[in-house]
């Protein structure tokens, strides 16, 4: 029986982008300075190459990604390699605990560290270049059950409420659905030597203090990354892509008996570390590493304030300073909201790496369409890795369906409220979900 495997080259590189002090940090509604460094920053470049075809992927351990910073990279990678920004995709790992790159957010950006990371990320795709090498990739799966939970509640009165938010209703169950799998696409090299792993595992990283926190920290994919590290050595960059986790994090709030175990950010960190080193284990060959990518604009409406959004606003601005903390942004939001009537554009993308499908949408997915991504995609393995690349990084939540029109109406969580967390029409994650398996398709034909 044969032992040869076929192979394509592969390139990876790893830069810091930890961020200079102080700085202004992202992830909430209210200024936070970092004046401390928990844990760095990476940026991690992964080029293949194979058959005429090239592949550029990078991975930030930021809030989200914008073109900004890294059009730079792959305006390069086209100069230098040829390759055409339809086969280039940016993802950030969503650390609340980073610098705010995003113009227009609710605290200032860093504008001082834009070009610093935009520098550093072409410095990585360009080392990811020129350290290529006859590469074998594997591909590898496992589940990891209670690690992550769903962190939206449905009550008996037909509402959803965010973590602990009590608004009086009891909790009947969790208002949708999780995904346990932890995937993993390692290259080696033809000496079996292990070069780079990218994991796939949906868990919102905002563990590392929240709110008050002032350290710039990588959260728990930072923490998971370093427990491999001394596991598969130093000199094996681990690339994060975060899964549909727009309504995942760490804390099981309808718990019926709490943790004994402290739980946290260690906990998820040193159980996906666990879960990785597994589906690396087992993880078994692609037979045939063909390349392809596709790449989709879309024009998708921003919300519409309606008659039923402005009674809600009246009804928070009664409460006053009565009212939640998400109620005060709430009321913020809708009176600010400029988009009414307006589209943005939004640009989706699937890479093709032999069986193996990567799709990548910008914005924080709910659990739900990456479900669906999955359940109808013709590859044989599929990563469904959220914020991706977009115009200004605010691309926000994209809710079921069922879960945006149910915040319309005030009876939604954080995550499908209009204007503060729900930025397009409800139909947005539909219309984004079915251009991913249209393009799906495109890659396997018939």
């Amino acid at each position: 029986m044969s032992t040869e495997v076929a192979t394509c080259r592969a390139g990876v590189a790893r830069v810091c982008i930890t961020p200079d002090l102080p700085c202004e940090m992202a992830g909430y509604f209210h200024s936070r300075i970092a004046t401390s460094v928990a844990r760095n920053l990476y940026a991690t470049a992964l080029v293949l190459e194979n058959g005429g075809e090239c592949l550029v992927i990078v991975s930030c351990d930021l809030i989200a990604m914008t073109d900004e910073i890294c059009g730079p990279a792959f305006a390069e990678a086209e100069r230098r390699y040829g390759v055409p920004l339809s086969h280039c995709v940016a993802c950030a790992t969503h650390t609340h605990t980073g610098p705010e790159i995003r113009h227009g957010s609710a605290v200032p950006c860093c504008e001082e560290y834009i070009p610093k990371a935009a520098a550093l990320l072409t410095q990585a795709v360009v080392a990811a270049f020129e350290d290529r090498f006859e590469a074998v990739l594997c591909v590898g799966a496992t589940r990891a059950p209670g690690l992550a939970h769903n962190r939206l509640s449905r009550c008996a009165d037909g509402s959803e409420i965010f973590g602990r938010q009590g608004l009086g209703s009891p909790v009947i169950g969790a208002a949708g659905p999780e995904d346990d799998a932890v995937q993993t696409l390692s290259i080696y090299d033809t000496a079996k030597a292990l070069r780079a792993v990218a994991v796939n595992f949906a868990c919102h990283p905002d563990i590392s203090g929240g709110g008050k926190a002032q350290a710039i920290d990588a959260d728990w994919p930072g923490e998971m990354a370093d427990y491999l590290g001394r596991i598969l050595g130093p000199d094996v960059p681990c690339m994060f892509w975060q899964g549909t986790a727009g309504d995942i994090n760490h804390a099981d709030h309808r718990a019926i008996v709490p943790r004994w175990q402290p739980g946290g950010r260690s906990t998820v960190a040193r159980g996906v570390a666990g879960a990785t080193l597994y589906a690396l284990e087992t993880a078994t060959p692609l037979a045939n590493p063909a390349l392809g990518a596709c790449r989709r604009e879309l024009e998708i409406p921003y919300y519409v304030r309606d008659a039923t959004l402005f009674a809600l606003l009246d009804e928070l601005k009664a409460k006053g300073a009565a009212g939640t903390y998400f109620e005060q942004n709430l009321v913020r939001r809708i009176e600010a909201w400029p988009n009414d009537g307006k589209t943005d554009r939004i640009a989706v993308s699937c890479l093709r790496i032999g069986d193996l499908a990567i799709a990548a949408l910008p914005g924080e997915i709910f659990t739900g369409w990456g479900l669906e991504i999955k359940r109808y995609s013709p590859a044989k393995y599929t990563f469904v890795v959220e914020l991706a690349s977009s115009h200004d990084g605010l691309t926000g939540y994209k809710a079921t369906s069922d879960q945006a029109l149910r915040g319309a109406r005030a009876k939604g969580a954080y995550g499908a409220l209009p204007t503060l967390s729900q930025k397009h029409c409800p139909a947005s994650g539909q219309m984004m979900t079915e251009a991913i398996i249209q393009s799906l398709y495109e890659l396997w034909p018939g």
